[in-house]
């Protein structure tokens, strides 16, 4: 169990962090890519609290800045909320099933990370077409597979790479090993 010392630490790296990479994925990130679909900075987040902390502070800041994302892009209220709580829950539920690392508690992040977060990332792109087909919305399926959900999903990918440093030295927690023996004192 976490204190409240480290929960209110918490708050003050994501609240922060989840505005700046709210706005770059709403401002900047359209500009960088020549597909509509582009990467999903707020799901890199939710995906590495998910697997460095906890689901439940995944969920919360996943409903939060979906609710933005939704707001900033005058989308419907709540679909983005939906889906990063989605993808945060199956993404815990599917890492807790991998095999433990023996000797390392927990096991090696910043590869995991990628992978997670483009399994992630699917399940957003793949669930939000179906929301939206499900919602009234026509689009093709060749369009969408093309130039929104396969784009999406590789540039998430990248940016995941690119920030695994910084929310690695954020979130994660320190590797220790279990196998080794501890040093006496002199």
């Amino acid at each position: 169990m976490r204190d409240g010392r480290s929960l209110a630490l918490d708050a003050l790296k994501v609240v922060p962090l989840l505005f700046v990479l709210a706005i770059l994925q709403v401002a900047v990130m359209p500009e960088l890519t020549p597909y509509a679909g582009i990467p999903d900075l707020v799901l890199v987040l939710v995906i590495a609290l998910t697997l460095w902390r906890s689901v439940e502070l995944a969920a919360i800041v996943g409903f939060a800045g979906g609710l933005l994302m939704d707001a900033m892009t005058f989308s419907r209220l709540g679909t983005l909320s939906l889906l990063y709580v989605v993808a945060a829950v199956l993404v815990d539920r599917w890492a807790r099933r991998s095999p433990a690392h023996p000797g390392l508690e927990p096991p090696p992040v910043s590869r995991r990370l990628v992978l997670w977060t483009v399994v992630g990332a699917a399940v957003v792109q793949v669930a939000d077409a179906v929301l939206h087909e499900l919602l009234g919305t026509q689009l093709s399926l060749g369009y969408l597979l093309r130039g929104q959900i396969v784009p999406a999903v590789i540039s998430t990918g990248l940016v995941a790479l690119l920030l695994a440093p910084l929310l690695r030295r954020m979130f994660a927690p320190p590797i220790r090993r279990t196998d080794v023996p501890g040093i006496a004192a002199a």
